[in-house]
């Protein structure tokens, strides 16, 4: 295969390209009556939930340097 040579987009990719165009901007919409909590499953052991919720009563009263406001 030659570096000239050309492909011609399917019509399903042009289809694809169509919809994109006229599609508002920004993220799609959340699905109605779904709460994240059951869409993404816990799969964080207990340790590491525990030092997360440690780190973040720690930065909560982070004085000093480090301190973003």
């Amino acid at each position: 295969m030659s570096d000239n040579s050309r492909t011609e987009p399917s019509a399903a990719t042009k289809a694809s390209e169509a919809h994109d165009e006229t599609a508002a901007p920004g993220a799609d919409e959340r699905p109605e009556n779904t709460d994240i909590e059951d869409v993404a499953p816990r799969s964080v052991d207990d340790e590491v939930a525990k030092h997360y919720e440690e780190m973040l009563e720690r930065g909560a009263h982070q004085q000093g340097e480090g301190r973003i406001a």
